[in-house]
């Protein structure tokens, strides 16, 4: 069940009605995150016109809390039915941007990286944007094996032209062709089955370059980096 608590929201625009670009995150007891997560989009520069959309999904720990007393005032709907692609889900429901942008809590950004990401889609083939992620502060195969995945997918891309893998973390995309998230999954369907219907209308480009930060697990204790 879907509630949005706070309807107050910055669009960072004085002409348009409506902001471009809408960045949905999902948030789970995510309190020693959130609040890095979201200064990070704060300090976005050169920025096209978007709202932030926290979509907390039963956190006990005080997230919400940081979310409320944000400076950035982010637009925070409660999704009560657990699951990431249902906090997902809830966010698109209430989007009014004609971009999504897919994040987690856990993330950090390089001051471009919606001015990137809104550079790519000038190109009206382009339908999503798979961006890539790096994690800091992690142990070297932490490190290395992402970074061979996403080279591997970035070269199939380049050859084929398909897209086979994007991670839900930094995936951005035309809103008008989806219909949403598959709520039939517990994990994984936040990417999948986006990219499924977005290959249908166009072209779902990989990134190999784009910044952002994201953990690893609840044991090593790291963030990860997205780029653009």
């Amino acid at each position: 069940m879907l509630a949005v608590l706070e309807a107050k929201y910055n669009f960072k625009s004085k002409i348009m009605n409506k902001p471009l670009i809408s960045v949905i995150i999902p948030a789970y007891n995510e309190a020693n995150y959130i609040v890095n997560c979201l200064d990070s989009l704060a300090n976005q520069i050169h920025s096209p016109e978007h709202e932030i959309i926290v979509c907390d999904n039963g956190s006990t720990d005080g997230t919400v809390e940081l979310v409320k007393n944000h400076k950035l005032k982010p637009r925070l709907v409660i999704e009560s039915t657990r699951g990431v692609a249902n906090a997902r889900q809830a966010g698109l429901e209430v989007a009014q941007g004609e971009i999504i942008v897919s994040t987690d809590a856990d993330c950090l950004f390089k001051t471009n990286w919606l001015e990137k990401i809104e550079i790519q889609f000038k190109d009206e083939t382009v339908v999503g944007v798979a961006g890539n992620y790096h994690f800091m502060n992690a142990p070297l195969w932490a490190r290395v094996l992402p970074y061979l995945g996403s080279v591997l997918v970035w070269l199939i891309y380049i050859v084929t032209k398909k897209t086979i893998y994007a991670s839900a973390a930094n995936l951005s995309f035309r809103k008008k062709y989806t219909n949403g998230y598959s709520l039939l999954e517990t994990q994984g369907s936040d990417e999948r089955g986006i990219i499924k219907q977005l290959v249908k209308n166009g072209r779902v480009k990989v990134i190999l370059k784009t910044r952002f930060i994201h953990r690893l697990d609840e044991f090593v204790k790291v963030s990860f980096m997205v780029f653009l």
